[in-house]
């Protein structure tokens, strides 16, 4: 006996071709957005602070001061432009913002490393001796050096650990 008391499944309304595409798009969007602003903060702080490095060896003050810096900036930028323009972009826009001047930032950086080398090699001499050899590692790399570190741990006399930098270039 079937039941007549059933209700039948509504049939669905004819909707448009799904969207696939441009969800695709916003995640990318997404994506370029985290990793612009993520790289781009990454380092331009470390720029920052091998600069302010070359005054004082005081990490508090350098990364406080990169942060302020590498923060402000975009924020400074972003506000400037909401206002004047009246742009109606909102969160997205001044996310683009962000990621534009902070890859601004650190394509400064590592694009004047004739001017930068010597910054980033102080820095990360000093980064290597207070044991921070990964830290050293990477802002070697962004001032176009490549480090030498000891394969072994320093010895107990020592007190620090050593690295030098070579440009790379052959001898």
């Amino acid at each position: 006996m079937a039941k007549d008391d059933e209700k039948k499944p509504a049939k669905k309304p004819a909707t448009k071709p799904s969207s696939g595409g441009r969800d695709r798009l916003r995640q990318v969007k997404l994506w370029v957005r985290v990793v612009s602003i993520t790289v781009g903060l990454f380092v331009a702080c470390l720029g920052w602070m091998s600069l302010i490095g070359l005054l004082t060896s005081n990490i508090a003050v350098q990364v406080v001061f990169a942060l302020v810096v590498a923060l402000g900036t975009p924020t400074l930028l972003a506000d400037r432009i909401l206002k004047k323009y009246g742009a109606e972009g909102g969160l997205g826009f001044v996310a683009d913002i962000f990621g534009t001047s902070l890859l601004v930032m650190s394509l400064l950086f590592v694009g004047l490393t004739p001017i930068t080398r010597p910054m980033f090699r102080h820095e990360g001499d000093r980064m290597a001796e207070g044991g921070s050899k990964g830290f050293a590692r990477i802002t070697y790399w962004l001032g176009g050096l490549s480090p030498d570190f000891p394969d072994g741990p320093a010895p107990a006399g020592s007190g620090s650990a050593s690295a030098s930098a070579s440009t790379g270039a052959p001898k």
